[in-house]
């Protein structure tokens, strides 16, 4: 019997030994030593993310809702935990938004391009809302926003759009633009 137990013993030590060893790899994103804290508030948490060539970050946690932003194009390497190794393509101005909601996302992510992967994570902690402020004032001016790239028109209920030449009163600058105005602002 003695045996047996010594058998048993061992399988448990090395099964908790493993075990833990795995749930040390993981650490939240912002302990994660490749994800840069810049600012932190009780509204946000900015990382600046840079992953060099040929360095992989640990398996870190995402579980806070997120806004992702891209500073270039990258091919990237990333293995969700317990998944194969997938690839991707970082596009340079690309944002995204993940909300981590009931889920989690616990992955790590390499670098087998030959420039750094640049990046910023945005965690919102918590809704902003500002104690006895007052509403928001229309602007002085109908425009509500301005594209300098040709983009396609969509129609909306509430929204015309116009294009035009024309001096812009969000940048001063003479350009064709896509601009919706308020319905009788024209």
């Amino acid at each position: 019997m003695a045996p047996i137990m010594k058998y048993i013993t061992g399988f448990f030590v090395i099964f908790f030994l493993i075990s833990s060893s795995t749930l040390k790899a993981q650490v939240q994103v912002c302990k994660e030593p490749m994800h840069k804290m810049v600012v932190e508030n009780k509204y946000i948490r900015l990382l600046d993310v840079v992953v060099n060539p040929g360095d992989t970050t640990k398996f870190h946690v995402h579980s806070t809702p997120s806004l992702y932003i891209y500073y270039n194009n990258s091919n990237i390497t990333t293995q969700v935990k317990g998944a194969k190794w997938a690839k991707e393509q970082t596009v340079e101005g690309k944002v995204l938004f993940r909300f981590f909601s009931p889920d989690s996302l616990v992955h790590r992510v390499a670098n087998p391009d030959s420039i750094p992967l640049h990046m910023n994570d945005i965690e919102l902690l918590s809704t902003f809302k500002k104690e006895n402020e007052a509403p928001l004032k229309p602007l002085p001016f109908p425009l509500l926003f301005c594209d300098r790239k040709q983009i396609r028109r969509e129609s909306h209920a509430f929204f015309r759009d116009v294009w035009r030449n024309h001096r812009c009163q969000a940048c001063g600058q003479v350009h064709f633009c896509r601009h919706a105005w308020l319905p009788g602002s024209l």
